[in-house]
């Protein structure tokens, strides 16, 4: 894909994308223009050549140039950028790129329509509304209804509208990949841990992608994410999406407005309060988003790029449970985040290095609906997902391998029996003698009591743990 323009004209942008007409070009305008195949200036491209065709380039002087690739016959794995084309079909149209855009520019063809431009900084969702703006108007960026949803392998087409996905139109689009790529050593790069005591904006030192969040004070348990609306860990198993406030990129010691100083987590409940934030991260940690429609399937692509050792999910715009599987936990094995009961069974497909397994209600098996699904993996140094058992009355040393100060995050859950979901996290405190903990199955106020010590690459549960077998996921 390339942009074209004289610097010293009053001319608009040329487009010229591969999957055009021979020898079209189509302008980046406010006028919702069609693609054109002659006018002045007029551009070919032949190779890796831009050649101006109509009139000389001297009586337009100087010309910038901006120019895409397409690594579409790449390795999936390491495709940046895909220009490519889509037909719409006035229904849902999932358009497999292979990986989870961050940045999606596009428009019809053939149809006097605006172009469109989603990216997740400015909101871009998997279900409910998002973000949408033509960058080449002057108009003001709008919220419109999931016109197009985020998904882990692509985005997906959801209505019949000519500027997204109208029957038999044909459609060009640049996608460019979500970062990053390549997996970190230092897990301060990737997770925080925060207690943000008022409303506004809480400082963050890289840009987050989903968070864990529940008040000092008596109330549920809350997920939040750039991608999705805010939903609470409840015994109902109903989700609150009612506010559209969630992670916000650029959003460092503002309450509203975008801000460049920084990265931050903005909340929108005020009190004393405890934050885990991730970024999603090749090897540790991916948030997928996905649809299934009227055929149920049976798995989903990651960005992983290892096998999830445990997978957390959820759907989003239906009553379920919290569903958490994975390998860890045993074949056909399963738990619910939002309530205590022991390990289930239920047929559950093994993860893959590629692909999560769904079925069931709890896992992806609800006909047309929206789903997320948190993947976690273990890396030396910066997470741990694992399994003890331990005894009342005695101390068992857990091995978390490469950690240098022991954990910032703990999820604790008993297997074998009924057992309550622990949340310790550092910013609240996880000393010797006593730490405070908040529960994700319940909606209670912060409570205290000595559970487990902080060791180097270890954590200690207590005697006063209940004996049982347990679960866990840890952060350095």
């Amino acid at each position: 894909m390339i942009w074209v323009k004289p610097k010293d004209l009053a001319q608009q942008f040329m487009c010229w994308h591969k999957d055009l007409s021979a020898n079209h070009v189509i302008d980046l305008s406010a006028s919702n223009v069609q693609e054109r195949s002659s006018g002045n200036p007029f551009i070919t491209i032949s190779g890796t050549t831009l050649t101006i065709t109509s009139g000389t380039a001297s009586n337009y002087g100087t010309y910038i140039i901006y120019a895409w690739a397409d690594n579409s016959t790449i390795a999936s794995e390491n495709q940046l950028v895909r220009c490519g084309t889509y037909t719409g079909n006035n229904s849902n149209n999932l358009i497999d790129l292979g990986f989870e855009p961050e940045f999606l520019i596009g428009k019809a063809i053939n149809t006097n329509s605006s172009w469109y431009q989603f990216d997740q900084s400015s909101g871009w969702t998997g279900y409910g509304y998002s973000s949408v703006k033509n960058p080449f108007s002057n108009n003001t960026e709008q919220s419109a209804n999931a016109p197009i949803q985020l998904c882990s392998t692509g985005f997906n087409c959801t209505n019949s509208d000519v500027e997204y996905n109208y029957q038999s139109e044909k459609y060009i689009y640049m996608a460019i990949r979500r970062a990053p790529m390549r997996a970190t050593t230092d897990a301060t790069n990737i997770y925080q841990s925060l207690q943000p005591s008022g409303s506004g904006a809480t400082a963050v030192s890289f840009r987050p992608d989903f968070a864990f969040e529940g008040l000092n004070s008596s109330g549920s348990v809350r997920f939040h994410a750039r991608s999705i609306n805010t939903k609470q860990l409840t015994d109902t198993n109903s989700g609150d999406s009612s506010t559209t406030k969630t992670i916000h990129y650029d959003y460092a010691g503002v309450t509203n407005g975008h801000s460049l100083s920084g990265f931050g987590f903005l909340g929108d409940v005020t009190g004393s309060r405890q934050v885990a934030v991730w970024q999603n991260q090749r090897g540790v940690c991916d948030l997928v988003n996905f649809r299934v429609g009227s055929s149920l399937i049976s798995s989903v692509r990651h960005n992983l790029n290892v096998v999830p050792e445990i997978v957390i999910y959820r759907c989003q715009t239906a009553t379920s449970n919290w569903g958490v599987a994975g390998s860890v936990l045993g074949t056909n094995k399963f738990l619910n985040l939002n309530n205590n009961n022991a390990l289930g069974t239920a047929t559950i497909s093994a993860n893959t290095s590629t692909h999560i397994s769904l079925g069931g209600n709890d896992f992806g098996g609800i006909a047309n609906h929206s789903y997320s699904a948190i993947c976690f993996a273990s890396q030396s140094g910066v997470s741990k997902v694992g399994t003890f058992s331990h005894t009342t009355g005695s101390t068992t040393s857990v091995s978390v391998n490469g950690f240098t100060s022991g954990v910032r995050f703990l999820m604790l859950k008993r297997t074998d029996g009924t057992g309550n979901w622990y949340w310790f996290n550092s910013a609240v405190g996880i000393a010797s003698g006593g730490e405070s903990y908040k529960l994700f199955d319940l909606s209670q106020s912060l409570a205290s009591a000595d559970l487990i010590d902080n060791g180097t690459d270890t954590f200690i549960a207590q005697s006063d743990l209940a004996t049982g077998d347990y679960f866990f996921i840890a952060m350095a």
